[in-house]
């Protein structure tokens, strides 16, 4: 090893950097950062058994938005922004449920459902129409007697 010493290094900070950290010595950043640092050191009213329960149901949750392959659609109609969510498996329905779920409750948005307007299996359930029954060849209470044709086997 050489006895030379060596010059202390100068850390490296990009212009960017710098600009950043200007702004922090103002009185309105410093309350902020003080307000967000108090907001730190309140204590939870929740458990740590619950606050480990969530820390593992967010990573559930991001593990199966990672499962699905998912294209985001964002186009403008008359002036409005729509964002659409396309799997890239579009039948497949369940998947579909969860990840909606998943992110309404984690983005904490609202979830609105709409049916298929073009599936007809919607209607199965549904009783059929029944037409009303011919009461105008009979009064109630009088029987009538059927016609026979007139070809007999």
């Amino acid at each position: 090893m050489s006895d030379r010493r060596r010059s202390p290094r100068q850390p490296l900070v990009s212009p960017p950097a710098e600009d950043a950290l200007s702004g922090l010595d103002s009185p309105a950043a410093i309350d902020a950062l003080l307000e967000a640092g108090a907001d730190l050191l309140k204590p939870s009213n929740r458990s740590p058994r619950q606050l480990v329960q969530d820390l593992i149901e967010g990573q559930q949750d991001w593990q199966a938005l990672e499962r699905h392959d998912v294209t985001v659609r964002h186009s403008l109609e008359h002036g409005l922004s729509k964002i659409e969510l396309v799997l890239s498996d579009d039948r497949n329905l369940p998947g579909a449920i969860e990840l909606t779920s998943i992110m309404a409750r984690r983005c904490k948005w609202r979830l609105i459902r709409l049916p298929d307007r073009h599936d007809a299996s919607q209607f199965a359930d549904r009783s059929q129409y029944q037409p009303p029954r011919h009461t105008h060849y009979a009064k109630p209470g009088v029987v009538v007697e059927r016609r026979r044709s007139k070809r007999r086997a």
